[in-house]
């Protein structure tokens, strides 16, 4: 594939990369908790799958980091 071409994924694909239903892909682009898609054409909205790739790493990043921060507290305790 080239590497200039970038893949765009719709609210389906989205859902199913992220393990979550379309309606909630939409619940969490309207609370700010995931990004906001781009027009592709009108009336067709899309996500990068490399932008949806870094917003997974980043919750996967986050939820590592609060494990470690709650098992450091048990230890103290």
């Amino acid at each position: 594939m080239n590497e200039h071409l970038k893949r765009v994924l719709s609210q389906k694909e989205v859902a199913e990369r992220i393990g979550t239903s379309s309606s909630t892909v939409g619940r969490l682009v309207k609370a700010g908790k995931f990004l906001p898609p781009f027009s592709v054409t009108r009336g067709r909205v899309g996500w990068f799958i490399e932008d949806v790739d870094v917003w997974l790493d980043e919750r996967k990043r986050a939820t590592e980091e609060k494990r470690a921060s709650a098992n450091a507290e048990i230890e103290a305790a």
